[in-house]
């Protein structure tokens, strides 16, 4: 009996590294795709850009890089070691890179003074849009044998490039650079 688990949980093992491998070429991808999609963001939006605002740009970046491990750290723990289907593994994840993302970019990228309940409200309003369709279009990738990390890290991209937009021409449009820097 204990040799029979023990054959079952090697095998779960190889299917994880197999995984595993999968998703490190996909990440590779992801990566690209989303340094792909910002440069076109920068080409649309470069005749009302300065240099302030490429920066800007810059900055949201390298914070959304930053929440995507969060993300995607957090997704792969609760894949991996916990029994519970994608979708909830995918909403815990998203949740905590939400919070990363929202406070970094508002203090450090778009340095706004705005109310931080009506800036939280407003983006959550984006996530109640976002979170549902890219749940379900997660939820379905998967159903139909996509891999988990391919769709996590495709939903992530989708999340950079709309929320990039959002925040900048909406929640933070009138606040921008409004945060009185203290000596």
């Amino acid at each position: 009996m204990d040799l029979r688990k023990h054959v079952e949980h090697h095998n779960s093992l190889s299917v994880n590294i197999n995984s595993y491998v999968l998703t490190k070429k996909s990440l590779y991808a992801i990566f690209y795709f989303t340094y792909i999609c910002f440069l076109i963001i920068i080409r649309v939006v470069v005749n009302k850009m300065n240099i302030k605002e490429a920066l800007r740009a810059l900055k949201f970046l390298f914070f959304s890089i930053s929440a995507g491990l969060i993300e995607m750290g957090s997704f792969a723990l609760l894949n991996e070691y916990t029994n519970l289907p994608y979708w909830p593994c995918y909403l815990i994840a998203l949740v905590l890179s939400v919070i990363w993302n929202f406070t970094l970019n508002r203090k450090f990228t778009f340095q706004s003074s705005n109310n931080v309940p009506v800036a939280m409200f407003k983006v959550f309003c984006y996530y109640l849009v976002f979170t549902p369709l890219s749940t379900l279009l997660g939820d379905y990738l998967t159903s139909i044998g996509w891999n988990e990390y391919l769709v996590t890290g495709l939903n992530m991209v989708l999340n950079f490039i709309t929320e990039f937009l959002y925040q900048r021409y909406y929640v933070f449009k009138d606040s921008i650079d409004t945060k009185v820097v203290k000596l």
